[in-house]
């Protein structure tokens, strides 16, 4: 049995070693992949490249690591960074393949996003103008 007040070895009485943080986002892409409207590839290189870790683009270098893993991309952090800076860069990315006015990025869960569809209506109601030209 260890006697009480015996300092460890690495350092003093009761310090325990630095916790190393992790910051793991994803995004889904899996419906719009799936019906080829999106290109996951380029995709990972624009964020790759769009990125900024200290305040400098393609500074990743061992701090931010970006993958691709089944339609969806994930990127793995040692340095604090938010998951709301992913979907900045994912809606700069939609807005510039002009694909914001059919897709939007939603919260999944705690640490994901997905992209779907905007859920648009496919019977529309004739106009009144439509309707007095029907009559005559």
């Amino acid at each position: 049995m260890p006697q009480k007040g015996k300092r460890n070895p690495k350092g003093q009485k009761g310090q325990k070693a630095a916790k190393k943080e992790i910051w793991k986002y994803y995004v889904d892409c899996t419906t719009p992949v799936v019906d080829g409207i999106f290109d996951l590839n380029e995709f990972s290189d624009y964020v790759h490249k769009q990125f900024k870790v200290d305040g400098r683009k393609e500074n990743l270098e061992g701090k931010v690591t970006i993958a691709k893993e089944n339609n969806a991309l994930k990127v793995i952090s040692k340095k604090k960074c938010s998951k709301r800076y992913l979907k900045y860069l994912t809606k700069r990315y939609l807005k510039k393949n002009e694909l914001r006015d059919w897709i939007h990025i939603i919260r999944k869960d705690k640490t994901g996003y997905e992209l779907k569809y905007f859920k648009i209506n496919q019977e529309e109601k004739p106009t009144a103008d439509e309707s007095e030209d029907e009559e005559q």
